[in-house]
């Protein structure tokens, strides 16, 4: 992890998230584990909603919780 990426891991909070699109981008991880880009609708506590994305490796077994429509925690 970069030195940017600890300091949001230190100093942020955890938001849910509607998943509002779903790439995969044809990398496999450690077997049939899929790396995508999730477009994502994230709403702040106490926050105006605002969008993001994030790229992130998710089992098979998986799958179906990060498809469009989704909520998920980040």
């Amino acid at each position: 992890i970069d030195k940017e990426n600890k300091e949001i891991l230190l100093s942020g909070i955890s938001a849910e998230a509607k998943v509002v699109g779903y790439y995969d981008l044809n990398i496999k991880v450690n077997g049939d584990n899929q790396m995508v880009m999730l477009f994502l609708e994230i709403y702040p506590s106490l926050q105006t909603p605002y969008y993001g994305e994030a790229k992130a490796v998710i089992a098979m077994q998986a799958a179906a919780k990060f498809q469009p429509g989704n909520m998920i925690t980040v």
